[in-house]
């Protein structure tokens, strides 16, 4: 709002109203007048006011939501009664929150019922005049938004930082970027949180669900499913020289034609993709998981599982992906999702306690159900955190990964011997013994735990279980092992018959005897 000075009969005038003719023209034209000391303020709808911040309920007070915001001051707070709103919103610049009565409430008067409509007619809700994060959605459904040549079906934000939280946004369709919501522009940063976005497409553009061109907007505590990008790639999200935060969400069952079924990021170096689930996408020509195009994100704790090719061009640390790419901290085991859709894991998931121990959460970060991000002492792989109330036991095999180790008790789900890799769950204070089983007796060499080298041929160890411990059982490399006796009951009787009959890598283990050779 401008505010602009006028001197009349030697009083000062303050004349408040709009620095946008657009909205002012929307607005009523209605004066409330003040006279203080002999100082007369003009008062326009949307001007600063000088009382406390309304609500205005629709329709008993306005009849459309858009007539709500034109007559709304900044703070105001507008409620919309359940109904079908057939509309195309602007904000124009009004910093006003528009929600849904309940907008917890998936039943009745929250976004199942409470539904703006966009009719086929353009974007169903278009913020560009440079609002903040106090200009804001809430609890609402938007549907049926249709745009050409034009970011946004659903939601299109240009230079504007509002904040999108627990909507339903589904069914849009443009024939450009951004089927669902389209963010652009250096001076955007909104923030996109808790919503479902779903069933949206890009019919020549990329980016079915979601949109980000140069933008640093937060990507939070999303469900995106269902999205395609019908001709381009992104089916899910597309970032393009964006430095987005995509963190905490559930990513799954979106296509794209091209690649990045789930997610494409473009020159987005500056962007964080962590503790995301991305399973079921696919994309017809190049990665079904994240594709990387041109400089590369920071991309972290995430499941990437049944998606096709999982990544392309991406360099991924502490994740759980199904086609084993290399990376630190990586592993490649069943997540052990709850099924039926559910993409929520299971207390036995492989997944729990093993993303990266030098994760420092965002402010206020949680999962993407609202639980503390970090539960039991390290943060999980994936959207979904479990507090299981323990340690964990994380043992492996070096270069052994599939060595047979007996674990005695059983942890807290049941679960006892195991082969490697695998993890336990074990309350303060149990003591787990470990043991190599005697398949693998003739390669090991000794346990290391917590990074600490314990006796050579120590099969046997047991481990205190006061925080997270890491148990790795050290083996000989080698694929082929000759065995020598004096005696006879080995693949040779001397040292030298086996040497001359190894190969590069083999080993040969001696039986106890006194050999009488010259080597």
């Amino acid at each position: 709002m401008g505010t602009m000075m006028k001197r009349i009969t030697g009083s000062w005038v303050a004349l408040a109203g709009s620095a946008s003719s657009r909205s002012m023209a929307k607005r009523s034209t209605a004066k409330t007048a003040m006279i203080l000391t002999g100082v007369c303020w003009f008062l326009g709808a949307g001007g600063p006011g000088l009382g406390k911040a309304a609500i205005i309920n629709v329709p008993v007070d306005q009849p459309t939501i858009q007539g709500a915001i034109d007559v709304s001051s900044n703070g105001d707070t507008i409620v919309v009664a359940p109904g079908v709103y057939v509309e195309n919103v602007v904000f124009n610049g009004h910093l006003v929150t528009v929600r849904s009565i309940d907008p917890t409430n998936l039943t009745t008067n929250g976004p199942t019922d409470t539904i703006l409509d966009g009719g086929a007619n353009g974007p169903v809700v278009t913020i560009f005049d440079a609002e903040d994060r106090t200009a804001m959605l809430d609890g609402l459904t938007l549907r049926n938004g249709s745009t050409f040549f034009v970011q946004g079906a659903g939601v299109n934000i240009v230079n504007s930082s509002p904040t999108i939280r627990r909507c339903i946004v589904e069914s849009n369709v443009s024939n450009f970027s951004g089927g669902g919501i389209g963010i652009l522009g250096a001076f955007a940063a909104p923030l996109i949180t808790e919503n479902t976005i779903r069933n949206n497409q890009t019919t020549t553009g990329d980016g079915g669900g979601i949109f980000c061109n140069a933008a640093q907007a937060e990507i939070t505590y999303n469900h995106i499913y269902s999205n395609s990008s019908v001709a381009q790639s992104g089916g899910g999200i597309f970032l393009l020289n964006a430095a987005a935060t995509v963190v905490g969400n559930m990513v799954h069952t979106n296509t794209a034609a091209a690649t990045g079924g789930a997610i494409l990021a473009e020159d987005s170096s500056g962007s964080l993709i962590r503790n995301n689930t991305i399973a079921d996408n696919v994309a017809t020509a190049g990665a079904g998981g994240i594709a990387v195009s041109g400089t590369t994100p920071t991309i972290s704790n995430c499941i990437l599982w049944n998606n096709g090719d999982d990544l392309d061009g991406a360099t991924v640390t502490y994740s759980d992906i199904e086609d084993g790419d290399a990376g630190m901290g990586n592993i490649s085991a069943d997540p052990m999702f709850v099924g039926g859709g559910d993409f929520h894991i299971q207390p036995a998931s492989p997944c729990i306690n093993v993303g990266d121990p030098g994760m420092t959460p965002l402010t206020g970060e949680t999962d993407i159900d609202g639980q503390s991000r970090i539960a039991d002492g390290q943060v999980e792989i994936g959207a979904d955190e479990v507090s299981l109330g323990g340690f964990t036991l994380m043992v492996s095999g070096s270069p052994e990964v599939n060595a047979n180790i007996l674990v005695t008790p059983a942890d807290t789900n049941g679960l006892g011997n195991g082969t490697t890799p695998f993890t336990r769950l074990y309350p303060a204070g149990a003591t787990v013994t470990l043991s190599i089983l005697p398949v693998d007796f003739d390669r090991f060499v000794r346990w290391e735990v917590d990074g600490i080298n314990q006796p050579i041929n120590q099969s046997t160890i047991q481990v205190e279980m006061d925080t997270l411990h890491t148990a790795v059982a050290k083996f000989v490399p080698g694929e082929t092992f000759l065995s020598v006796s004096c005696e006879g009951t080995g693949d040779f009787t001397t040292i030298q018959a086996a040497i001359n009959a190894a190969l590069d890598g083999d080993v040969i283990v001696v039986q106890p005897c006194v050999y009488h050779e010259r080597i």
